[in-house]
This record gives structure tokens, C-alpha cells and sequence, in this order.
């Protein structure tokens, strides 16, 4: 009896050491992956608060090694493993093309993702890299199952107490891990003078900066502070929040008076967000009626923008955008754009000045983005996409495949630039025959004819994109097409002398990094701010030639246009500034997939200043400010959002 009670003892003891060691495999494993996904986004070997993301890793240890089953145990770890390898290689692409990370609130644009991903953004060595690491994991496990198949299962009075002893064992890590938690957030570091820059407890509270949140708390610190803020951050000091926004819109003040206030009231209004519009594409002899704008007309030339295009769309008729991804989101900790009250935003104060119209139209399908779900309640009358119209060649067969602009125009005319309305108008459009891949679109034949025959030199000729960046500009001067068709319209129906039409870029061409080729920029120099200097051209008859050279960016185009048809604003309601007014332009922009800059400057997180320039103390210093200054703004804002508090 003595002698199975002992076996019995030793087995069960053997099975708690076979656990704790599938978890030293598991946390291994997991600083190991880390390390190396570190290490290919340029960061130092482990983040700065190891202790933090190791205590996370222990509590998740305790709480899977609780699983009463061994096999349940290592396939939730495995499982674990494997979502993290996807982490990793995504973080890896994604810092790669855009200087940002993954976070939970990119689950809103899983389709949109899948719909747009094709094989030049897929780095087959990297996939092969994690992939063969996955495998090591799982085999080593195999391996480590089979280490431990001969011990036998003996019958014996000590279950309860062994099962006991294991529970307290496991606790035990749960508790380790968690005080370790408590004690390194307790303990994070200031190094700076300002609220916001360089305090890593509001950065680990905000992860404003999601790339330096990464880098300095960890994969599983930071994504456990990410699910905690998106899923069920609403609620903390949920009172204090709003009282505090709501004293932030009171103490807001009328828009300034300028010269060119109002000039453009009772104006028809034709914006168009121009798909990748780049500066190096508006060609005299190609694109004669956009290059004809820019010189004879408003032109911005110093408008930088870095965000994907629903957001930079967002900044056009709402003036700011919360701390989200997507238009409308799933999760319960975000803000909930397809529910707000949105009587500030352009369509709806057009609205009330009488407009009628007041139509969104995109030359792609409408649920992209769920602009279908959003769009009415932003407060257009109608949301129209290619099905809607009449279009040639509209059928889009693959990912590139496509419609041109010009005639998405021409199909949609009657909408654009309605006829014989009693009052004044109002209509939006979202381009998309610029979007890349650039590998060719049977549509744009004639373009490139007409290209051979110019005088025209491609600047990457003899390269791999050489075509990439003739096929680009092609599909620009289809959208020169576009605008000369429209002006054509609008002066044929008597429309053109009262109607405003403004023109600005999404973002810059980052398909085959052609924007980085053509500038001369390298790609490991994506903190340079001209790699985001894009058009914003504005054709009005009332406003003289001009052209701009104050720093611009989203933030400006709405608050631009109110102050061009005389709509007197809150400036509190609005993040940025009309690029009309002097001394009020905007200083800093921050861009929701990584960075803020102005024309020179440029900093990831903060802390870490590249300058274009010569950068002396009291550049910095007022960089510096400005950025802490719209930092506040920015958490103030998406604070509006997700209490839904904009009046």
C-alpha cells in the first residue's frame, strides 16, 4: 500500500513539474518571438518594461495551466503562440509601408484588409521566418508530450491534496505576475517637463503613440492594455471626462473674420478627395487642367497629410476624427460614429443654410469603409457608389481593376452638378483610379499612347517601377479628364461662376513606395514630412490667384471651407484652422497611422525629434509645445466622440 501511495505521490508530482515546464516552454517561446520581431522593427532585443510584459505573460501562464486537461493546455498555448506570430509578422509589414502597428480597433476593417491585401505587400522570407518558428513550437511540444508518456496513471488517497497543492502552485504565478504588473505600472518613468511627452503612465494609458507603446511595454503588455482601453476603458472616470469636455467646447470662441470670409456664400460646393494625388504627377503638358488650377488658383502647396482614406475623408466634412480606425466600430469601447449627433459637420450646416443636394458619391462600392452604415448619418441625403450610375467598363474584376474617374463623372453628372435648383448645392466626391497596385489597367490605353508621344520623362526609367510609376501617371490624367469634363459641364449649364470646387489628396502614393523613388527619399527615411506633402487646390472665380505656403494638413480642409462660405463656427468644435487666416494656421499634425510633424520636423513618439533642418532650441521648444498642446486637444476630441458630446 505504502508503495503505490508513494508511486501515486511522484506521479502526480511529475505532472505538476510537466505543467510548470510547458509553461517555461510557453514564456520562453513567447520572449523568443518577441525578440525577434523586435529586432526586424529596428527596436532594441526586449522592451523597456521587460517585468511588465513578462508579468502579463505569467498571468496568463496561472490561468491556462488551471485547465484541468494537459493536451487542452497546450493547445491553448499553441494557439496563443500562433496569434502571436500573426501579430508579429503584421506588426512588421505594417511598420514596414506605414510606421504604425496592429491594434484591436483595426477588427473594424478585417474586410476591407482582406479585400485590399495583394502579393506586393507580402514578404514571402519574413512569412517563411514565422512560419518555421510556429512549427518549432508546435514539434517541440510534440517531443515534450511524448518525454512524459511513460509515467502511469496510479490510483491514490492524495488526489485532493496534490490537486490543492497544484492550484496553489499555479495562483502563486498569477499572483507573482499580477503584483509584478501592479508594482512596474505604478512605477513608470517621466522624463519630460510636459504633461503628455515623454510620461510613460499617460502613454501607457492613452498608447497614443502605438509603435513606442510597443516598443517600450512589450507585445503583451501593450496588447493587454490595448484590449482593456477598446473593450472597457468607457466607463473609467467616465464623469470626469465629460464635464471636462463639455468645459473645453464652452470655452470656445467664434471663428475669426479674414479677407476672403464669406466670399464664397451661397457658392455651389464640389469637393473632391483625390485618391493619392501627388504634386510630382500635376504635369503641364499631361494634366493641363489641374496644372492650370495650381498655378491660377488657390493652391495649398504645403498640405501634408498621413492617413488612410476613410480618415483623411472624415477630416473633410466632420473637422476631426476620434482615436479610431473605422467609421463605424464593433467594439464596445470606441466611438460610435454611425450613432453620434453630427449637426456640426458640413453636409448637415449646409443643410440648414438651405443646400439641397448634399450627395456622396465614390467611384468604388459604398459598404467600403461601411460608408453605407455612416454616411446618411454624417448627413448626406444620399450615398451613391458605381452601381448607382451608368459608367463604362465599371466592372471591378480584382484588387487594381480599377473604373475611371473621368467616366464615373460622366455617368454621375446629374448628380454632381445638378441643373435648374432653386437653391445652391452641395456634393462629395471620393475618387479611385489613382489607388494602386500600379500594374496596369487595360482602361488607361489612350493615357499611356498619349505619354509615348509626350515630352514627359519617367524619372524611374530603367528600374522595376518603371512602368509602375507610367501606369500612375496615366491614371492621373484620367482624373485631369475628370475635372476638365466637370468645369465643361458646370459652364455649360451655367454653373461654373458660382460654384466652388476643392480638390485635396487622401494620402501619399505608398504602392511600390513610389512617392519615397520619386522624392528621393529612402524608405528607412519615412520620417521626413515631404514624403506626405500632397495637393489641396481650391477653383473659386471670387478668390485671386494664390499660392499658399503655411503648413496645412486635414485638420484644415472643413474649417477652410466654412470660413469660405461664411458659416461662423465654435473653434473648439474643430481641430484645425482655414488656411485663409493669418497666424492661425495649424502647427502640428498627428496621424493616426504613426507620427506628428509639421513641413520640417517629425517625431514617432515624442521624444525621439528628426529635423529636416537646422533644429535649434527654440524650434524644439515650440515644436514640442505645439505638440503637447494638440495632444490634449486630440484626447479631448475623441472624449466628444465617444460620449457622443459634439453640440
Amino acid at each position: 500500500m505504502d508503495k503505490v501511495k508513494k508511486a501515486g505521490i511522484v506521479k502526480n508530482a511529475t505532472s505538476i513539474s510537466k505543467q510548470l515546464l510547458l509553461g517555461a516552454i510557453f514564456l520562453v517561446s513567447t520572449l523568443f518571438i518577441e525578440t525577434v520581431t523586435f529586432l526586424l522593427l529596428g527596436f532594441n532585443a526586449l522592451p523597456q518594461y521587460l517585468i511588465l510584459d513578462v508579468s502579463i505573460i505569467l498571468i496568463i501562464i496561472g490561468i491556462v495551466l488551471l485547465i484541468p486537461f494537459f493536451k487542452i493546455q497546450q493547445t491553448v498555448f499553441a494557439i496563443i503562440i500562433i496569434i502571436q506570430i500573426f501579430l508579429s509578422y503584421t506588426n512588421v509589414t505594417l511598420y514596414n509601408i506605414f510606421g504604425t502597428i496592429v491594434t484591436v480597433d483595426m477588427i473594424n476593417l478585417v474586410a476591407e484588409a482582406v479585400t485590399a491585401v495583394e502579393l506586393s505587400v507580402i514578404n514571402i522570407t519574413l512569412v517563411s521566418v514565422f512560419v518555421f518558428i510556429a512549427i518549432a513550437y508546435i514539434a517541440g511540444n510534440i517531443i515534450f508530450s511524448k518525454s512524459f508518456k511513460n509515467v502511469k496513471t496510479i490510483k491514490n488517497t492524495n488526489k485532493i491534496k496534490i490537486a490543492l497543492l497544484t492550484v496553489i502552485c499555479f495562483l502563486s504565478i498569477q499572483f507573482v505576475g499580477y503584483n509584478s504588473y501592479i508594482d512596474q505600472v505604478e512605477n513608470f518613468n517621466s522624463t519630460s517637463v510636459y504633461a503628455f511627452i515623454g510620461d510613460d503612465a499617460l502613454l501607457y494609458d492613452t498608447l497614443i503613440f502605438e509603435a513606442e507603446s510597443l516598443k517600450k511595454f512589450g507585445t503583451f503588455g501593450f496588447y493587454f492594455q490595448d484590449i482593456n482601453s477598446t473593450l472597457f476603458n468607457l466607463e473609467k472616470d467616465k464623469a470626469e471626462k465629460i464635464v471636462a469636455a463639455n468645459e473645453y467646447l464652452d470655452a470656445g470662441v467664434n471663428s475669426t473674420i479674414g479677407d476672403y470670409t464669406g466670399i464664397s456664400e451661397d457658392n455651389n460646393l464640389i469637393v473632391i478627395m483625390a485618391e493619392s494625388l501627388e504634386w510630382y504627377a500635376i504635369d503641364e503638358e499631361l494634366t493641363p487642367t489641374l496644372y492650370e488650377m495650381s498655378q491660377n488658383n488657390v493652391s495649398v502647396n504645403n498640405y501634408y497629410s498621413k492617413s488612410k482614406t476613410n480618415i483623411s475623408e472624415a477630416f473633410g466634412f466632420l473637422g476631426s476624427h476620434p482615436l479610431t480606425q473605422g467609421f463605424a466600430s464593433v467594439l464596445p469601447g470606441a466611438a460610435k460614429l454611425n450613432k453620434n449627433n453630427f449637426d456640426y459637420s458640413l453636409p448637415n450646416l449646409l443643410k440648414n443654410d438651405g443646400y439641397e443636394g448634399i450627395n456622396y458619391l465614390i467611384n468604388h462600392k459604398k459598404h467600403f469603409y461601411k460608408r453605407n452604415e455612416t454616411h446618411n448619418n454624417f448627413g448626406f441625403n444620399d450615398i451613391f457608389d458605381i452601381s448607382d450610375f451608368v459608367v463604362k467598363d465599371s466592372k471591378i474584376n480584382y484588387w487594381g481593376d480599377w473604373p475611371l474617374d473621368s467616366e464615373f463623372f460622366k455617368g454621375a453628372i446629374e448628380t454632381i452638378a445638378p441643373a435648374e435648383l432653386e437653391n445652391p448645392f452641395f456634393n462629395w466626391i471620393t475618387t479611385m483610379s489613382m489607388h494602386g497596385p500600379y500594374d496596369g489597367n487595360y482602361r488607361l490605353a489612350d493615357y499611356l499612347d498619349q505619354i509615348d508621344a509626350s515630352n514627359w520623362v519617367n524619372a524611374l526609367s530603367g528600374t522595376a517601377d518603371e512602368n509602375h510609376l507610367k501606369n500612375y501617371q496615366a491614371a492621373v490624367m484620367d482624373l485631369d479628364r475628370a475635372v476638365e469634363y466637370l468645369l465643361e459641364e458646370l459652364e455649360n449649364r451655367n454653373l461654373l461662376e458660382t460654384t466652388t470646387i476643392a480638390i485635396y489628396a487622401d494620402h501619399e502614393t505608398y504602392y511600390h513606395d513610389l512617392g519615397l523613388k520619386i522624392k528621393g527619399i529612402d524608405k528607412a527615411d519615412y520620417q521626413n514630412p515631404e514624403v506626405y506633402r500632397v495637393p489641396f487646390i481650391i477653383y473659386d472665380d471670387n478668390l485671386p490667384s494664390m499660392q499658399i505656403t503655411d503648413f496645412a494638413c486635414p485638420y484644415d480642409i472643413m474649417p477652410t471651407l466654412m470660413d469660405l462660405f461664411g458659416i461662423s463656427y465654435n473653434t473648439n468644435m474643430y481641430m484645425g484652422n482655414s488656411v485663409f487666416i493669418e497666424d492661425e494656421n495649424s502647427q502640428v499634425f498627428l496621424s493616426l497611422t504613426g507620427g506628428v510633424f509639421n513641413k520640417t520636423i517629425f517625431t514617432i513618439n515624442g521624444t525621439d525629434i528628426i529635423s529636416q533642418g537646422a533644429l535649434d532650441s527654440t524650434n524644439k521648444e515650440e515644436f514640442l509645445q505645439s505638440l503637447e498642446d494638440l495632444l490634449r486637444k486630440v484626447i479631448k476630441f475623441n472624449d466628444l466622440y465617444c460620449y457622443n458630446l459634439f453640440r
